[in-house]
């Protein structure tokens, strides 16, 4: 039988295929925002999509590059699924006051969460490093976190929050001051990827909105053998030892 020679499309025979090299890097403060906002929205969108959207519950928040003493952030009352660049909001990360971001249609005015804003402004102020911040009231999330105990390392992919996760046993009720974002910001520690809060919800932190997203979905993973049993009665194999971890109890 005769060999048979495909060619490759019109759009791969004009430039070859590349692999994207870590994060990308843009020539304007205007292009690397725009970037970061689009994300942001996607990232909503697929937190939309796994369930994580609960009421006025959850926020994630963005540095912004030009400017590291702001960071863009979800809008009060804007459900997930509907989020798009352009319904973010640009706050001072010292103050609060919204400097930017466009009104919402339904109400005219420009409202932030104010327990986001704590939390949120308390991590990026402790973690120069943590350029995005998610937060989200999960269901499985939120059974676990009732436990206050660290991640199990059941599957290889939890492995990644191996001595990198940290578990805040306290909870002060809905965050209305810096003190308790503060301690949350401690409990993450200068370098953990994520941190469970306990009675509360999870918080994953990143060097791109994609990438703290990316860990809040691999957090929620390992939860649902918990959820809604707690593990009773069952037998887990564990990869390796239970991982070492921080707790703080204020």
């Amino acid at each position: 039988m005769d060999s048979v020679q495909i060619s490759p499309p019109p759009y791969l025979r004009s430039s070859p295929l590349t692999h994207p090299q870590g994060i990308p890097a843009f020539p304007s403060f205007v292009l690397a925002r725009r970037h970061a906002l689009v994300h942001m929205a996607a990232t909503f969108r697929y937190f939309a999509r796994q369930g994580f959207a609960e009421g006025q519950s959850g926020h994630i928040s963005v540095r912004d590059p030009e400017h590291p003493g702001l960071m863009w952030m979800n809008p009060l009352s804007r459900h997930f699924g509907l989020l798009a660049a352009g319904d973010m909001l640009c706050l001072d990360m010292a103050t609060g006051a919204v400097v930017a971001g466009a009104a919402n249609p339904a109400t005219g005015r420009r409202t932030a969460n104010r327990a986001g804003f704590f939390i949120h402004a308390a991590v990026h102020a402790a973690r120069p490093d943590a350029h995005a911040v998610c937060h989200a009231h999960t269901a499985a999330g939120r059974a676990w976190a009732a436990v206050a105990r660290p991640l199990d390392m059941l599957t290889q992919d939890v492995c990644n929050f191996y001595g990198a996760h940290a578990v805040y046993a306290s909870y002060g009720g809905i965050v209305f001051g810096e003190d308790e974002g503060q301690r949350i910001a401690a409990t993450l520690g200068p370098a953990h990827k994520a941190v469970i809060l306990m009675n509360h919800g999870l918080l994953t932190v990143g060097r791109t909105v994609d990438e703290a997203g990316f860990r809040m979905s691999l957090q929620e993973c390992p939860s649902p053998f918990w959820g809604s049993s707690g593990g009773q009665g069952r037998v887990f194999l564990r990869i390796c030892a239970p991982s070492p971890f921080h707790t703080s109890q204020n």
